[in-house]
């Protein structure tokens, strides 16, 4: 059976009590028709409506019946939407995983997390599971997070103090090496002079003295101490090592030559070096006895040694200084002088203990000179320069004493450019020109000179040998040796004569000779005579004369030689050098 609806005025079933297409009761009567508020209403008619108007608006509103739904709305408001829920879930999911990660890799509870995990995470995360695996007694697993943690950030402002957990783990395993080592980049990398700095050193060194036996101990606690300044690093120090030497004399300057003890109160043995660079006790000398000091400057490093223990050095410097005599004088002034005469030099100073050497052949003064004993000094004629100097106890020299004599009468010539063999002459002779005058040579040989410069030939004699340069006019002579009696040397001096004979031959200015046999015969600033022991035996040595030959043809040194043995002459050579040599004695 249908109905119709009051409202629409559709049908539908009788069974309905709402109206499926308006959703209005089915018993509800159609509205009747009536002026809408709409139409417009004109005179009495619009006043009555404007009354009725506000009477309704004071009056209160009467709820009215729900308005009839249709039953889709039903159907619709129970159906799920599967699709769109797992979306949703979908999203809440991703959004989940993303929090997660990103709690896990941005927070430090999230890495502590991770490290747990044994993934890879924060230095600090590492750090702080490493603890908690030491806690537990997982020591190894401590370890090997800490030394994670500790290649992963070195650069981490709490690394030095982390590395602290690193070196008690190896303590607990018992490797004091690795914990040695660890302490000692703690002290060695946390430099700085912040209080926080130098206590994390301070911690650093003591737990690393721990470890040391007592030598390397003491020596670690010395190092802390430069290092902190920590007064208790010097005091446990001093309770361990021995005290340092101490020296009997002060350092400092000091007259005279001294004598240094070197003392330990505790009866250890003593090491001392001289050396800035010697490592002390292994380098050093064991001290056994007084040190003497001469002039100079003198300086010792010394360390007691007790077992392995080493005491700190004691550093002291000396600067020994010796009186300096002074220089004698001469009781005859210098000046003219008519006739050669005699002089006696004389100690002008406090010291007593000195000794004059002197010359008068114009070389300078020394130990090896003549000594003057008392005996007055013999002046020849000629220009004479009595030169003399005092020499005390230490072998300080004093200044020089310099008299400038010239005294009458007659006196022979120095050797010169006029003195030549009878039949040759230097750089003038040929090679032909001497074949000529000695024969023709055993042997001839062909080389070089370190005298000339140029092709040498030397031609061999049973007598000797005669040396010849090739220069522009020919192979001239530039040196001659020989032992032929029957040859003429320069003022008639031959091989066999007596040293005295030839050297009445030339300028002597009559010194004595020098302790050891050597006697100045003249010099000057052209040349000069002078005899050379070569032996034991003052009668064996080389009487030589030299001189400067300033020509402007072939300038060069020439040197004369006479080969004395047992006093006489047994040899005779003349050379020739290139070069000028002056002042060459």
């Amino acid at each position: 059976m249908t109905m119709l609806c009051g409202r629409c005025g559709k049908q539908s079933q009788s069974a309905s009590h709402v109206c499926p297409y308006c959703g209005a009761y089915m018993g509800e009567e159609k509205p009747s028709r009536h002026i809408s508020e709409d139409t417009p209403v004109y005179g009495e008619m619009a006043g009555k409506r404007s009354q009725e108007k506000k009477r309704r608006k004071r009056r209160p509103r009467r709820r009215s019946a729900p308005k009839p739904r249709k039953d889709s709305y039903y159907y619709k408001k129970h159906v799920i939407n599967w699709a769109w829920v797992w979306f949703a879930v979908a999203i809440l999911l991703f959004f989940l995983a993303i929090g997660s990660y990103v709690y896990l890799m941005v927070t430090p509870n999230g890495q502590v997390i991770m490290a747990r995990m044994g993934r890879e995470a924060s230095a600090d995360a590492l750090w702080t599971v490493g603890e908690e695996n030491m806690d537990r007694g997982d020591i190894p697993k401590a370890i090997a997070l800490y030394e994670k943690a500790a290649e992963q950030e070195p650069e981490n402002e709490n690394y030095l103090i982390n590395l602290f957990k690193l070196a008690e783990a190896y303590e607990a395993v018992g490797d004091t090496t690795k914990a040695e080592e660890i302490y000692t980049t703690i002290y060695t990398q946390g430099t700085g002079d912040e209080p926080s700095r130098r206590a994390l050193r301070t911690q650093a060194y003591r737990s690393a003295i721990r470890l040391l036996n007592v030598a390397e101990a003491a020596e670690l606690m010395r190092v802390a101490y430069e290092d902190t300044g920590d007064a208790s690093f010097y005091k446990e120090r001093s309770q361990l090592v021995p005290k340092a030497p101490t020296a009997s004399l002060p350092g400092g300057a000091h007259m005279f030559t001294q004598t240094v003890s070197f003392l330990s109160d505790q009866g250890y043995e003593i090491f001392y070096t001289t050396s800035p660079e010697a490592i002390l006790p292994e380098e050093g000398v064991l001290y056994t006895e007084p040190l003497v000091m001469t002039e100079g400057v003198h300086t010792y490093r010394a360390v007691c040694v007790s077992g392995d223990l080493m005491s700190d050095e004691m550093n002291v410097k000396y600067t020994i200084r010796l009186p300096v005599p002074v220089a004698p004088r001469a009781n005859v002034q210098p000046g003219e002088h008519s006739r050669p005469f005699k002089v006696k030099l004389r100690n002008v100073g406090d010291d007593k203990d000195v000794r004059f050497y002197y010359t008068i052949d114009g070389t300078r003064p020394t130990v090896n000179s003549p000594e003057f004993t008392g005996d007055a000094i013999q002046l020849p004629s000629g220009r004479v320069n009595l030169r003399a100097i005092a020499v005390n106890k230490y072998g300080k020299v004093s200044n020089e004493l310099v008299m400038d004599y010239k005294i009458g009468g007659s006196t022979k010539k120095v050797f010169g450019d006029g003195d030549k063999f009878d039949k040759f002459a230097l750089m003038k002779t040929t090679k032909d020109q001497f074949i000529t005058a000695y024969g023709t040579p055993t042997g001839e040989e062909t080389g070089t000179d370190t005298l000339v410069k140029g092709t040498v030939t030397t031609l061999l004699y049973p007598w000797g040998q005669a040396r010849f340069v090739l220069k522009d006019e020919g192979n001239l002579l530039f040196y001659v040796d020989t032992a032929d009696t029957g040859m003429t040397a320069p003022r008639k001096t031959k091989v066999g004569m007596a040293m005295e004979e030839v050297t009445a031959q030339y300028r002597d200015m009559g010194q004595l000779p020098s302790p050891n046999g050597d006697r100045g015969i003249y010099y000057n600033t052209s040349g000069y005579g002078a005899y050379e022991v070569l032996s034991d035996n003052s009668l064996e040595g080389n009487l030589e004369y030299c001189y400067l030959e300033t020509g402007i043809l072939n300038p060069g040194t020439i040197l004369l030689t006479y080969q004395i043995q047992g006093g006489r002459v047994a040899r005779i050579s003349i050379s020739y050098n290139e070069a000028l040599i002056p002042m060459i004695r």
